[in-house]
Parts: C-alpha cells; structure tokens; sequence
C-alpha cells in the first residue's frame, strides 16, 4: 500500500462564505491590519471599508472543532479520487467494498488521509501519483508521501503483505492494555470512560470478529 497526507488538512479550504459563523467575539480598526474590504454574505462579495470602520476577524479557514469538517474534508478527497480513477476504486463506509485486481488497485479516504492499495506496486504507485498530482494542482500541500510497500499502515492497523496478517499496531494494544490494568486497579471508573474504553476493545476485535461474542 502506498499513503499520504494533506498537511495541515482542515485549514487549507477557504470557507469565506460561511466565516461568519467563525467570527471572534470582538471588533478591531480595518486600517490597523491593512483591510481595505471584507466579503459581505448578503452580496456574495468584497465591499470597501475605511481604516476607521470597525470589522470582526473571522476564521476564514475550515475550523477543526466544527462537526462538519471532517465530513467536508473527507467528501472534498473522495470527489479528487473518484474523478481521476475508475469510480469503482474507492472504498466507503457502508458501501460495496470494490474489487481488487493486478491492474486497478484500491482506494481509501478518512479526513486528510489517501490511501492506495494494490496487489501490484506499479499500478498501485501509478494509481497514488494521479491523485497526488491532481490535488496538488488544485492548490494542496501534501506530506508523508510514501511509496507501495508490504509494510502499510493506515490509522493504527498494520497490513503485512509478506505475511498476509492484519494487525493493530504495538501502541494502541499497549495503551489499551495498560489503561485495562488501571481499570482493575481502581476497581470501576465512570460510565463515560467506560465508554470511551469499550469502544477502543471494539475498535480492537473488529479485525477478529469471534473475540465480540
């Protein structure tokens, strides 16, 4: 598998059209940071502001802690891969998981992260640099660009192409592990961090199904 990452992935979409609701709670003079107009939603465009006028800073790039950044930024990448494949590459959530071939390897999106897997290293790099080139000409920056190996790991899960097995990596069973053992030690916690905790065990036995019965 081959992966790479939009650097910085949430702040690199402009979202001008809705900063508003991003504006910080309070007014600065347009002359002291050199604005000479700022975007008016009701025209859906620049109006002229003088250096005395008072305006309200807003965050024109997508917010992090906005519930629907990730989706945005996941939906952007998707439209990238499936544009400049196929369209029956990309593997969804809660879809038909597409077929896999010598020549037409797979495709993965989660927020800002692309991942390519193949059978074959050529095609699946092949595959990996259309996308990268295509999102670099829509203005992104990308980093932690690797190239096809047996060795690919995608969100904590490692896939081992030698010995065809898939596995979490040595960090999370640890740090599962260990919060287990502090579990047992205090002798009960509250109902959210046992939340919190089941979900990382079902997270965990998700790639061995047997182990949730």
């Amino acid at each position: 598998g081959a992966r790479s990452d939009i650097r910085d992935g949430y702040y690199q979409f402009s979202n001008h059209r809705i900063a508003d609701y991003f504006e910080l709670r309070f007014k600065v003079r347009a002359g002291d940071f050199g604005v000479t107009e700022v975007y008016d939603p009701e025209t859906d465009g620049p109006i002229p502001v003088k250096p005395n006028d008072l305006v309200w800073p807003v965050v024109e790039a997508m917010p992090m802690g906005w519930s629907w950044a990730l989706h945005v930024c996941t939906d952007a990448l998707e439209h990238v891969v499936r544009i400049t494949g196929t369209g029956r590459d990309l593997a969804r959530e809660r879809c038909e998981a597409p077929l896999m071939t010598v020549a037409e390897p797979v495709c993965s999106v989660y927020v800002d992260n692309i991942n390519v897997h193949g059978i074959n290293s050529e095609s699946c790099d092949r595959r990996h640099e259309v996308i990268i080139a295509a999102l670099e000409a829509r203005g992104f920056s990308l980093h932690e660009i690797t190239q096809a190996s047996q060795h690919h790991k995608q969100l904590g899960v490692c896939f081992d192409g030698v010995a065809r097995v898939l596995r979490h990596g040595p960090r999370r069973l640890w740090r599962v592990h260990l919060a287990l053992r502090c579990l047992l030690r205090m002798g009960g916690a509250r109902p959210r961090v046992v939340r919190v905790l089941t979900g990382h065990l079902v997270h965990i036995f998700s790639i061995a199904r047997p182990l949730l019965s």
